[in-house]
């Protein structure tokens, strides 16, 4: 009984927490999350949506923490995994970015987080007609986020525009001793769409 008492009331939680989420309310939802994860703490998934929400207010540095700790508990959660790599390129950490992304190379031809990926790691290293070819497919597999694919484009009209992706100039933590700078941005909008995307997420 007593564990049953709990799973509802992580259910309930995390329905709150959604609500919160899609309304703006991002310090409630991070903290009827926080109570989730603290009643269910082995769930990778929940360590995620957290995470999702301390990257929405700007607390880069614990977002990477928690998504992190999210993809231990779940290695098979890819977007989470993708989602990280991109928090580190978009903070100029492009060579923990590549580390983190490197193993979503491996999915199947016909997974668009792949390509992302692949994208991504070509970008890092200057090879911007790869990088487009990659990402240009994975959108076109890509139905299920469509925020992501927004991200995906923006990259790619800042490839066409001649920076090579880069806003800015070369940053501290560029990808490669070449001097790499990526310029990977993420929209506010990504993580509540990857959570209503994904069936394997808490909830569906």
């Amino acid at each position: 009984m007593k564990n049953q008492a709990a799973d509802i009331g992580h259910d309930e939680l995390l329905k709150m927490a959604l609500h919160a989420i899609r309304a703006g309310r991002h310090e409630q939802a991070i903290d009827l999350l926080t109570r989730a994860c603290e009643a269910s703490p082995y769930n990778g998934e929940l360590l995620y949506l957290l995470a999702a929400e301390y990257a929405q207010i700007g607390l880069t540095m614990c977002a990477c923490e928690l998504m992190a700790r999210a993809i231990e508990l779940a290695p098979d959660l890819h977007i989470a995994r993708l989602q990280l790599g991109m928090l580190h390129l978009s903070a100029g950490n492009a060579a923990l970015g590549i580390k983190v992304i490197s193993p979503l190379m491996t999915l199947l031809q016909d997974d668009w987080l792949g390509y992302f990926a692949r994208g991504l790691v070509h970008l890092c290293q200057d090879e911007f007609a790869e990088c487009r070819q990659m990402l240009e497919r994975g959108i076109s597999l890509n139905n299920a986020n469509p925020a992501l694919n927004s991200d995906m484009e923006k990259i790619l009209a800042s490839i066409a525009s001649g920076d090579g992706g880069s806003e800015g100039g070369a940053s501290e933590g560029g990808a490669s001793e070449g001097g790499a700078s990526p310029s990977v941005t993420i929209s506010r909008s990504i993580w509540l769409a990857a959570y209503q995307a994904d069936p394997d997420l808490p909830g569906h």
